[in-house]
């Protein structure tokens, strides 16, 4: 069957197959047996195997092509980590055919979703600004160009709009998670108008996502160790994915923009319900 990087030019290589029906990130053998201890292990020597392999690439790589290179290695370091820990992700929809300025706006229920977006979309992800702190993870995060926002800081807010803003303008792809922060349950949280900002009098595709988990597995008022901690635990997780129908962010403000993709993620959101 036809891979989903042939027809989106390497992002997400050898993870997403491009069936008109749900069709699911493909598991490597021998993965998905493996123990919490050794899951972890693997996940951790994968990362510090990657920027070390990448940093060697691109100093090989002419200036060009490094962008597109890097873009491949971060989809295919998502897709491996998602199999390490046993996540079978069902799909529904399919990413962009080309690549281009894009906006994708996902519900936030585990930190699973960032691995999910970057094997789908790869691209930038806005991200709490903790995160550049943790081990091994944030250095990798601030490798693949994450943004940092400190929410509760507005002036951190206003370089984070500018920064995504030209991020569009370079014609990347930049997911976002407007609730805020994770949630349990389906119910989708108001958005906050502020990321939306970003697309102002930018002619950019706005392209919403919904994600669903079993009741139990999302990231909700813990640490990220015990987060990883319970996902590794289990022999697989199953997650409901689907990918909506872009809008375009030319002349609409903000704020209606922000209440229009809440109410188009809440129905997706439901949709991947119904696929687990």
């Amino acid at each position: 069957m036809k891979l989903a990087t042939e027809r989106a030019r390497g992002v997400g290589k050898g993870f997403v197959e491009t069936s008109s029906a749900p069709h699911r990130l493909r598991r490597a053998r021998g993965l998905r047996g493996l123990l919490p201890p050794t899951r972890a292990a693997a996940a951790a020597t994968v990362t510090t195997a990657l920027l070390g392999h990448v940093e060697i690439m691109l100093r090989l790589t002419p200036e060009a092509g490094r962008e597109a290179l890097f873009q491949r290695h971060l989809a295919r370091w998502a897709g491996i980590q998602l199999r390490i820990l046993g996540i079978d992700a069902r799909i529904e929809g399919a990413p962009p055919l080309t690549p281009g300025p894009r906006l994708v706006v996902s519900s936030h229920r585990s930190a699973i979703d960032v691995l999910i977006a970057l094997s789908l979309f790869g691209g930038r992800i806005l991200s709490h600004g903790d995160v550049a702190r943790w081990p091994v993870l944030g250095k990798l995060a601030k490798r693949t160009g994450t943004i940092f926002v400190d929410r509760k800081n507005s002036a951190s807010g206003a370089g984070a709009i500018r920064q995504i803003r030209k991020e569009l303008r370079n014609g990347s792809t930049v997911t976002v998670f407007p609730e805020g922060t994770t949630y349990r349950g389906d119910e989708v949280r108001p958005f906050k108008a502020g990321v939306f900002v970003a697309t102002s009098r930018l002619d950019v595709e706005v392209l919403p996502m919904g994600v669903a988990y079993p009741p139990g597995v999302e990231f909700w008022r813990e640490s990220f160790g015990s987060h990883l901690t319970r996902v590794t635990r289990r022999t697989r997780t199953p997650v409901g994915v689907v990918i909506g129908t872009p809008r375009r962010s030319t002349s609409t403000k903000a704020a209606d923009l922000a209440s229009m993709l809440q109410e188009d993620v809440q129905a997706l959101t439901h949709r991947a319900r119904a696929l687990l």
